[in-house]
């Protein structure tokens, strides 16, 4: 009499499964008694061969969960990441330097009262910047890290995060040309020219100066949430924020004699201001215009003020 399919399981392959041995008595199908063994020659009934062979299976199966799991947690920081990436390349587009700054749009509202009858000649500054960077702004992406910061002594030649600078500039003669705009707006000699190829001819007076730093640092947090981080910006919190430092001397001295100095004045500034989605990007060209003319406010008024009181000393020599 033959038995219905799987209604019987050979010796072998249950062993295999179970990894258990058994063994048969009796008579078989009808009437028969039959006992499984385990290998310890111990009873195993058909309800623990059953949980055992769910086991086995059971085990090959978690891992095929947990990789799909991780590849599912891995897919998630990615697309974060990649969030966080965008918005951050939004933050340094490169911009172009223009002056005055916008806003106002304008020049400084300073006017001599009378005009000095001497021609001025304005030079390039001479350069004497560090060169250092510091590229840490993406230890923001890292949960539990409160901030990173990106810096540049030379802005004009820092790429963050693309192959472009992040301001299109050239501060030797972009700071002085700016200087000369605003002497020449200010009326405090009758004339003023930039001398860009550093030619004084023709002037009775040069300005000449140092240009010590134009520090830029930006600074980004994540409110060490790390690549969630940038949830809070799309509500309207920070990103970080930004400063574009200035520092510069400056004297005038006769044409014919640059040794003899006829006036002298250190300026600093600098331009410091929050960066978010909904408080305006970071524009670097427009935040240094605005600490340059900062810093050309204080020289004005100085200028000014000693011009007036002091006349004599600005006179063109024979």
């Amino acid at each position: 009499m033959k038995s219905a399919p799987g209604a019987q399981v050979d010796g072998t392959s249950w062993a295999r499964m179970t990894g258990t041995s058994r063994s048969a008595s009796g008579k078989g199908l009808h009437g028969g008694t039959r006992t499984v063994h385990n290998d310890d020659d111990c009873p195993l009934s058909a309800d623990d061969a059953r949980a055992r062979l769910n086991d086995m299976l059971s085990q090959h199966e978690t891992p095929r969960k947990e990789r799909m799991m991780r590849l599912q947690r891995r897919y998630v920081q990615f697309a974060l990441a990649a969030v966080l990436c965008l918005i951050l390349t939004a933050c340094a587009t490169a911009s172009k330097w223009q002056y005055p700054p916008q806003p106002p749009g304008t020049l400084l509202n300073k006017k001599a009262a009378t005009p000095l009858p001497a021609r001025v000649a304005v030079l390039p500054l001479r350069d004497e910047r560090g060169t250092a960077t510091q590229y840490y702004g993406w230890l923001a992406a890292i949960p539990l890290v409160p901030y990173g910061v990106n810096s540049a002594d030379r802005p004009e030649t820092f790429q963050d995060p693309g192959p472009a600078p992040i301001v299109k500039m050239d501060p030797p003669k972009d700071l002085a040309r700016a200087v000369a705009d605003e002497l020449r707006n200010a009326a405090i000699f009758s004339s003023v020219t930039f001398a860009e190829n550093n030619d004084p001819a023709g002037a009775d007076l040069v300005w000449t100066g140092t240009l010590r730093s134009t520090k830029w640092r930006r600074s980004i947090t994540t409110y060490g949430l790390g690549p969630v981080g940038p949830i809070l910006w799309i509500l309207g919190a920070p990103i970080g924020n930004g400063t574009s430092t200035v520092v510069m001397d400056c004297k005038l001295t006769p044409a014919n004699d640059p040794s003899r100095i006829l006036w002298g004045f250190t300026m600093e500034a600098e331009d410091k201001h929050l960066i978010g989605i909904y408080l305006g990007l970071e524009n670097v060209g427009d935040d240094y215009a605005r600490a340059v003319q900062e810093a050309i406010r204080q020289v004005i008024s100085d200028l000014i003020k000693v011009a007036a009181e002091k006349p004599d000393r600005f006179k063109a020599s024979p």
